[in-house]
């Protein structure tokens, strides 16, 4: 009898649920928030979807998703509970190389150097997100995140990331 018609499907439903929880868990999970330039952390950074584009999401100052995040290979991955239902989504970048987009999708689809973020000791053992060798991004259009802008009404923050024990 093949596997297929051995295994009902609760059984790969638990199968799926245990490998996802795994995957989760071989990961170092992370909290983003808004920092100002003069070091004041503000607001829990999360994704909300773009209403224009579905299937894509801003990062953007939203302390109501509870949005996590751990890196792999491929970059930022965000992983738990938000506005998109539990899925997987990956970080990429979008635009001009004068106004370039931070979004999630979920689609491991190649793009502009998605796998150029890291996380970077700054003082005091604090950790933030960098973009190849920039760490400091904009914040424009209602709190969205941009990796660069020319827009004139934005703000320059970094992104402090926050390592949480999921031991406990």
């Amino acid at each position: 009898m093949p596997l297929i018609g051995i295994l009902s499907p609760m059984k790969i439903s638990v199968i799926l649920a245990a490998l996802s929880f795994v995957i989760s868990a071989a990961h170092e999970i992370y909290q983003f928030f808004e920092e100002s330039t003069d070091g004041r952390t503000t607001t829990r950074l999360g994704l909300l979807e773009n209403k224009n584009i579905p299937g894509r999401y801003w990062l953007q100052a939203n302390a109501q998703t509870h949005d996590v995040f751990y890196f792999d290979e491929s970059g930022i991955v965000k992983w738990g509970p938000g506005e998109d239902r539990g899925k997987r989504l990956f970080a990429h970048v979008s635009g001009q190389s004068s106004n370039l987009g931070l979004y999630f999708a979920l689609a491991q689809e190649p793009d502009q150097n998605s796998s150029d973020f890291a996380e970077f000791e700054g003082p005091i053992g604090k950790y933030y997100l960098n973009y190849g060798s920039q760490a400091v991004f904009k914040t424009c259009n209602g709190g969205i995140i941009y990796i660069t802008s020319s827009q004139t009404r934005c703000l320059s923050l970094k992104i402090k990331v926050v390592f949480i024990d999921t031991r406990n």
